[in-house]
C-alpha cells in the first residue's frame, strides 16, 4: 500500500512541473542515487524526493542532510523535499533554508497543482520563485512566447477579416 501511495505522490509533483513546462522524469539514477522526481528548466535542475508518512514518523533533518549529501555528488540546482501527511516545523525549514533545500506539503503541493493547471507554462515562474532559483531566464523564455504569440493574433485576424471581407471597425474583439 506505501508504494501505491509514494506512486500517487510522485505522479503528481511530475504532473504539476510537466503542466508548467520542465522536462521531467520520474524514478530516474543519477550518479548512483535513485531520484523519485527529476525536472529540468533549460539550465536548471531539480531533484525531487516524495515522502508520504500518515502513520509512522519522518527523520526530517536526516532526509535533508542526505540529500544534501546525495546533492553533492548530482550536482542539481535545487532539492525539493516533497513531505506529505506530516507536520513540517519552522526549525525544519530554517534547516533546509541553510541547506538550500526545498520543502514541499500538502498544501503547497496542491497549491502548484491549481497554480499548473490554471497557468500551464506561465506557472514555472511562480514555481522557481518558491524555490529560489533565477527567474531571469524564465522570464525572457515569457517575452519571447508573448512576442511569438502576438504576431498570430494578427494573422488570424487578417485571415478572419479576409475570409469573412471585413474591414478593421467589424472586428473589434482582436484589438
Amino acid at each position: 500500500m506505501g508504494t501505491r501511495k509514494g506512486s500517487l505522490l510522485e505522479s503528481t509533483v511530475q504532473r504539476i512541473f510537466d503542466l508548467a513546462g520542465f522536462k521531467v522524469s520520474r524514478n530516474i539514477r543519477l550518479a548512483g542515487f535513485e531520484v523519485d522526481v527529476h525536472a529540468r528548466y533549460r539550465d536548471l535542475e531539480i531533484i525531487i524526493e516524495c515522502k508520504q508518512y500518515e502513520s509512522s514518523s519522518l527523520n526530517l533533518p536526516n532526509l535533508i542532510f542526505t540529500w544534501v549529501g546525495k546533492n553533492k555528488k548530482i550536482g542539481a540546482s535545487k532539492v525539493l523535499l516533497v513531505i506529505y501527511g506530516q507536520e513540517v516545523s519552522g526549525e525544519h525549514y530554517r534547516l533546509a533554508r541553510e541547506e538550500n533545500v526545498s520543502i514541499w506539503t500538502e498544501d503547497d503541493l496542491n497549491k502548484f497543482l491549481d497554480l499548473s493547471i490554471e497557468k500551464g507554462l506561465d506557472a514555472s515562474l511562480d514555481i522557481l520563485e518558491n524555490l529560489n532559483l533565477d527567474v531571469d531566464e524564465v522570464l525572457e523564455r515569457k517575452k519571447e512566447r508573448e512576442a511569438d504569440w502576438k504576431p498570430s493574433v494578427q494573422l488570424i485576424k487578417e485571415r478572419y477579416q479576409s475570409l469573412y471581407n471585413l474591414n478593421e471597425s467589424d472586428t473589434p474583439f482582436f484589438s
